[in-house]
C-alpha cells in the first residue's frame, strides 16, 4: 500500500515545487540540450561484465516473437504491441501506443531493460515502467515508431510523439496539471556498445507566444526488487533528495542508474521503489514557433551499484581512484557474490552513507570507483557478518589493492516433520525465526534495508532444508503455524553447522474448517520484495489452505508454482487483484479469469480510470465466473481506506460524499476491532465525533449489518515483504477439511454465505442449540431460549485473555479466559443463554493481550461472523442503527 502513499507524496512536492520555482514568462528561454555525445569509447571499458558479448551492433524493430521480449519476472512486454532496441551490451523495450499495462492509459512507456544476455540466460529487466511528464501531463501518443532501425551501425531510435493529457493517475496530480498547448516527442536511442540509453524529450510549441510548460521530468517505477541508491544520500533514501548527480539502484541481476550531465543536477521530489519522479524542470519556456530539448541517459548494469556508478562518474566527468582486490574467507579461498563497500570518512564521526558498492565475482574479485578521500572499506552479504572497516585514503587516477577476509556464515538445517498437509517435493515446511542474542549483521549503511535487525526470518520446505547464518548464539523458534506448538530452542550455539529435528502434531483441529489469506503481495506489486516462489513457500510453512495473490493492479497466477512443489493437495491458490483506486480506496476482487490470450486484460490502471466505484464492481461483475468483491483497509487513510474517504458515519450508515455501492461482498475487519465500551449507545455517538480514519473498522461492520446488508468480515495479512507475516491474521471458511478438494467456488459460496472466522493465532467454534449455525442463510429459531456455546482455542503460545459477545451492534458482555489445561488447547468453554425480544444477529469476538512471541508480531484475536436469530419466524429483520443513549 506504498503505491498511494508515494503518488500522494508527489503531488503535494509537485505543488510546493511548482510554487516555488515559477519561471517569468517574459524571460525568454531557449535550447535546454545537454551535451549526451560523450564518445562511447570513453565509458564502454568503465562497465565491465561477464555476460556474454555477441558482436558489437545496434538494431531498433517491433518485438515480432517472445524471444524479442525483453523479459524478467514480471514482464509486460506483448509480440506485436511493443518495440525493442538494444546493442551488444543492453536491451530495451517501448510499448506502443494506445497499450496499457501499468500506471500510463495511454501507452509508449519504457516497460524493459536489460542487459545483452546470451542464449539461456533468462532475461532479468525489473523495470515496470518509465515514462516522460511534461507540465505534470503525460503523452497520449499519436505513433510510436522506429526512425533509425541501426543499420548504419550508428544509432537505433525509437520516437514516441502525440500530444499532452492528464495522467488520471491520482486526482491531486491532475489539479495541478498545467495546460500548455505544446506538443511532445521523445527519442530514445542506443548506440554501438554504449551501456544505457539516451532519451531526449522535445516540447514543442506551435503557437505565436511564448508558453511556460512546469514540472518536467520521468515518472520512473521498479518496485522493490531493486534498492535505491543516490550519492550523498546512500541506501536510505527515505521520500526524496535534491541536487544529486544521479540515482541509481541495485539488484539482484540487473541496477539501473539515471543521470542528466548538466545542470545543477537531478532532483527527485519522491523517490521510492513504488514510484520515483525525477524532476529535470521545475519550470520553462518554450519560445514561439520553437521547442526546447532535455536530454537524460539510463543506464543497465549487472545487478551491482558500480556497474551503473562508474559509467555514470565517467560521463559526468568525476575524477576518481579505484579500489580494487580478492574477498577470502580464513582458508584463502575466495568468496564469490558479496559485497564490498566504500564509505567516505566525515571530519568526525564514523561514515553513515556509502558512496559506491561491488560484488565480488565467481573468482572472489571486486573493483570500484570512488572520488579522493578517506574511506572505509567493508565486504558483506550472504549472512556474513561484516568485515571491520578497512582504512584507505583514494588518490585521483591511482588503483589501490585492499585485500578484505570475510568469515563464512554457518548452516542451520532443519528437519522437520508434521502430521499436516505438505508438498511432495521436500520437507514439512515451517517458519524459522531467528533472534540473534548479540549483535545482527544487519548495517543498513550496506544497503541492509529490507532485513529487521535483530531477527531473520527463514521459511523452508520444497527443495529447501537449510537457513545460513552469521556465526553466533541465536534464540531459534520454527512454526507451522497457528494451530500447531512452536518448537523454541533458547540460546543455540551457532558457531558451527548444526542439524534439529522439530516435531510438529497439530493442536488446533478446525474440522471442516480451512485457514485462508485473502490479501497478499508479492514482486507482482510494486510495493513487495517477496519473490512468487517464496511467497508459496511462506504460506506453506504458516500452514494455510488458501490464499489469494491480491497485487495491486496485476494478476498474478501462483497455481502452477504450487503445482510445481507439489503442493497442490496441502494449499489451493486463487487468482486475485487488489484495485488499487488512487484517492478513493483499495478493493480485492477474487477469484479472476486469466486469458493466456491476453494476460494484461485486467492489468494497470486501465482497469479502473474513468469509472466510480459502483461502475467498476459492475464490470468486475460482468468477468466471466463469480467472485468475492472485498472492500480493504476500509479505514486506512483517506486516499486508500474507503470508508474514510467518504466520511462514513456507521452508526447512522450515512456518507459525505458520494454513496456506499449496494454490490458487494466482504469487509476487510483484521485487528481494527475498537473497545467493547465503543458499542454502547454512548459509545457509538462518541465514534461519530472521531477522525474519520481512526474509527474501529468493526463498527462499519456492525452498522452495515444493522442497516440489513449480510456482508462479510474478514481477516488477512496484507503481507507484502518477507516474513512480514503472511497468514497472521487469517480467515477460516467452512469450505470443506482438505484444501486439495477446496474450488474456487467454494470460497465464494462460503465468503457469500458468512460462514467465516477471523483470526489471528486463536479458533473460535459456535453453535446455537447445538448446531454448527453462522450466516444470513442459517437462522436460528429464537421462539424459544437460544444456548449459544462459545469454545476458544489456541496454542499455549498463543495469549487468550477474554471472550466478548455483542447483539445487534451493543457489546453484551465478557467473560475470561484462562490458561489450558496440561494436554488441552482449550481456553474457554462457556455457554450464553440468549432470549432475545426481536430478530437479532450475534457476534463473538475473542482478545489477546500482547504480541504472539516467539513467532508473529501484534495482539492475538479472532471474530465470528454473525448468528442471526428469528425471534417472530417471519425471516430476519435487520435492527437498524444502535438506539441513541437516554439523555
Amino acid at each position: 500500500m506504498i503505491r498511494v502513499r508515494t503518488l500522494q507524496r508527489l503531488a503535494l512536492s509537485l505543488v510546493l515545487l511548482l510554487a516555488a520555482c515559477g519561471s517569468d514568462p517574459t524571460v525568454e528561454q531557449t535550447d535546454t540540450a545537454l551535451p549526451v555525445d560523450t564518445a562511447s569509447e570513453d565509458v564502454a571499458d568503465v562497465d565491465e561484465t561477464d555476460t556474454a558479448t555477441p558482436p558489437s551492433t545496434v538494431y531498433a524493430r517491433l518485438a515480432e516473437t517472445e524471444g524479442d521480449l525483453v523479459g524478467g519476472p514480471v514482464p509486460f512486454g506483448q509480440v506485436g504491441h511493443a518495440f525493442v532496441l538494444g546493442n551488444s551490451r543492453v536491451r530495451f523495450m517501448l510499448q506502443d501506443k494506445g497499450v496499457s499495462t501499468v500506471f500510463n492509459l495511454y501507452g509508449g512507456s519504457l516497460l524493459g531493460a536489460d542487459l545483452a544476455r546470451a542464449e539461456g540466460d533468462e532475461d532479468a529487466s525489473v523495470l515496470r515502467e518509465l515514462f516522460p511528464v511534461v507540465d505534470f501531463r503525460i503523452v497520449d501518443p499519436d505513433s510510436v515508431t522506429v526512425i533509425a532501425d541501426g543499420s548504419d551501425g550508428e544509432a537505433a531510435i525509437v520516437r514516441v510523439s502525440g500530444a499532452l493529457k492528464a495522467s488520471k493517475i491520482i486526482d491531486i496530480l491532475d489539479m495541478i496539471a498545467g495546460t500548455a498547448p505544446v506538443t511532445v516527442a521523445t527519442d530514445y536511442e542506443v548506440r554501438p556498445d554504449e551501456p544505457f540509453l539516451r532519451m531526449r524529450t522535445t516540447i514543442a510549441n506551435p503557437t505565436d507566444e511564448l508558453v511556460q510548460v512546469g514540472g518536467v521530468g520521468d515518472f520512473m517505477i521498479s518496485g522493490k526488487d531493486v534498492t535505491l541508491f543516490a550519492p550523498g544520500v546512500g541506501f536510505g533514501i527515505d521520500g526524496g533528495v535534491g541536487g544529486v548527480d544521479y540515482l541509481a539502484s541495485r539488484g539482484d541481476r540487473v541496477s539501473y542508474g539515471y543521470t542528466v550531465l548538466s545542470g545543477a543536477g537531478l532532483t527527485a521530489p519522491v523517490a521510492e521503489n513504488s514510484g520515483t519522479f525525477g524532476l529535470l524542470e521545475a519550470s520553462l519556456v518554450v519560445p514561439a514557433r520553437g521547442e526546447v530539448h532535455v536530454d537524460r541517459l539510463f543506464v543497465v548494469g549487472d545487478g551491482s551499484l558500480t556497474s551503473v556508478i562508474d559509467p555514470m562518474d565517467a560521463l559526468l566527468g568525476t575524477r576518481v581512484g579505484e579500489l580494487e582486490g580478492v574477498v577470502r574467507d580464513p582458508a584463502g579461498a575466495p568468496v564469490a557474490g558479496v559485497r564490498v563497500t566504500a564509505l567516505p570518512v566525515p571530519s568526525s564521526g564514523v561514515p553513515k552513507v556509502a558512496r559506491n558498492q561491488a560484488r565480488t565475482d565467481a573468482d572472489g574479485a571486486w573493483s570500484l570507483h570512488v572520488p579522493p578521500g578517506d574511506y572505509h572499506v567493508i565486504a558483506s552479504g550472504g549472512e556474513r557478518r561484516p568485515t571491520e572497516p578497512t582504512a584507505v585514503t583514494v588518490t585521483a587516477d591511482a588503483t589501490q589493492e585492499v585485500p578484505l577476509v570475510l568469515a563464512p556464515p554457518v548452516t542451520l538445517t532443519v528437519e522437520a516433520t508434521g502430521d499436516g498437509p505438505q508438498p511432495t517435493m521436500g520437507g514439512f515446511p515451517v517458519l524459522v525465526a531467528l533472534r540473534p542474542r548479540g549483535d545482527d549483521v544487519v548495517d543498513a549503511r550496506l544497503g541492509d534495508v529490507g532485513r529487521t535487525a535483530g531477527r531473520i526470518l527463514a521459511w523452508l520446505g520444497p527443495e529447501r532444508g537449510a537457513v545460513q547464518v552469521a556465526p553466533g548464539r541465536y534464540d531459534v523458534a520454527v512454526s507451522h503455524g497457528a494451530e500447531y506448538d512452536v518448537v523454541v530452542y533458547e540460546d543455540l550455539d551457532l558457531t558451527a553447522d548444526l542439524t534439529v529435528t522439530p516435531s510438529f502434531t497439530r493442536r488446533v483441529i478446525t474440522g471442516d474448517w480451512l485457514s485462508c489469506d485473502f490479501h497478499q503481495h508479492t514482486i507482482g506489486s510494486l510495493d513487495a520484495a517477496t519473490r512468487f516462489d517464496d511467497r508459496v513457500r511462506e504460506n506453506l510453512a504458516a500452514g494455510l489452505g488458501c490464499f489469494a495473490t491480491s497485487e495491486h493492479d496485476n494478476v498474478i497466477d501462483l497455481g502452477p508454482l504450487v503445482r510445481a512443489f507439489g503442493a497442490d493437495d496441502a494449499i489451493h491458490s486463487i487468482i486475485s487483484d487488489e484495485v488499487s483506486v488512487n484517492g478513493v480506496g483499495h478493493f480485492n476482487a477474487y477469484p479472476l479469469p486469466l486469458d493466456p490470450a491476453d494476460p494484461y486484460a485486467l492489468t494497470g490502471v486501465k482497469l479502473f480510470a474513468d469509472l466510480d466505484i459502483p461502475e467498476l464492481f459492475a464490470r468486475l461483475r460482468a468477468l466471466d465466473g463469480e467472485r468475492v468483491l472485498q472492500i480493504n483497509h476500509p479505514r486506512d487513510n483517506n486516499l486508500k481506506g474507503y470508508f474514510a474517504n467518504l466520511g462514513l458515519d456507521p452508526w447512522a450508515m450515512t456518507t459525505k460524499k458520494g454513496a456506499i455501492p449496494e454490490d458487494w461482498d466482504a469487509i476487510e475487519v483484521n485487528a481494527d476491532l475498537g473497545d467493547a465500551s465503543d458499542f454502547t449507545p454512548e459509545g457509538w455517538q462518541a465514534l461519530r465525533d472521531r477522525d474519520a480514519s481512526s474509527l474501529p473498522v468493526l463498527a462499519d461492520w456492525f452498522g452495515l449489518l444493522n442497516s440489513g446488508r449480510a456482508v462479510c468480515g474478514v481477516a488477512n495479512s496484507d503481507c507484502h515483504d518477507p516474513g512480514d507475516g503472511c497468514g497472521w491474521p487469517r480467515t477460516y471458511l467452512r469450505v470443506g477439511g482438505d484444501p486439495g478438494l477446496m474450488t474456487d467456488d467454494d470460497v465464494v459460496h462460503a465468503v457469500k454465505s458468512q460462514h467465516a472466522v477471523g483470526s489471528r493465532g486463536i479458533w473460535l467454534t459456535v453453535t446455537a442449540n447445538g448446531e454448527p449455525r453462522m450466516g444470513i442463510g442459517e437462522l436460528v429459531d429464537g421462539a424459544s431460549p437460544v444456548s449459544l456455546r462459545v469454545v476458544a482455542e489456541a496454542p499455549a503460545w498463543v495469549p487468550v485473555a477474554q471472550v466478548e459477545l455483542y447483539a445487534n451492534g451493543l457489546f453484551v458482555e465478557s467473560r475470561p479466559a484462562a490458561a489450558a489445561a496440561e494436554g488441552s488447547v482449550v481456553r474457554l468453554d462457556t455457554t450464553f443463554t440468549l432470549s432475545p425480544e426481536r430478530d437479532t444477529w450475534y457476534v463473538v469476538v475473542a482478545r489477546g493481550i500482547g504480541p504472539s512471541q516467539p513467532v508473529y508480531q501484534g495482539s492475538s484475536f479472532a471474530f465470528t461472523n454473525p448468528v442471526y436469530v428469528d425471534v417472530d419466524g417471519g425471516g430476519f429483520t435487520a435492527p437498524g442503527p444502535v438506539p441513541a443513549p437516554e439523555p
